[in-house]
């Protein structure tokens, strides 16, 4: 009985670690897309908020063996307005 438990100890630590993954990696997105929004409209706008949950997502990545995600550039931001 204590195999099956300990197996599902393990299951339940790496759906967790997935899903914060998960949840910082659509935070990532969201913030993204107001950044873009923003340049759009013309309007100033920071990678501040950004690039801290990119690195923050890409700590968890490191010590979990999960890809990281590149820190956004304003020429980045620039290019994708460009582009629509």
């Amino acid at each position: 009985m204590s195999v099956h438990h300990e197996i599902s100890k393990k299951v339940k630590s790496v759906n967790h670690m997935i899903e914060e993954y998960r949840r910082l990696d659509l935070l990532r997105e969201k913030e993204i897309a107001e950044v873009i929004e923003r340049a759009k409209r013309k309007e100033d706008f920071s990678l501040d908020r950004v690039n801290q949950v990119t690195m923050k997502l890409n700590e968890h990545a490191a010590l979990h063996h999960l890809p990281p995600r590149v820190l956004v550039t304003k020429e980045m931001v620039l290019d994708v307005c460009h582009q629509s």
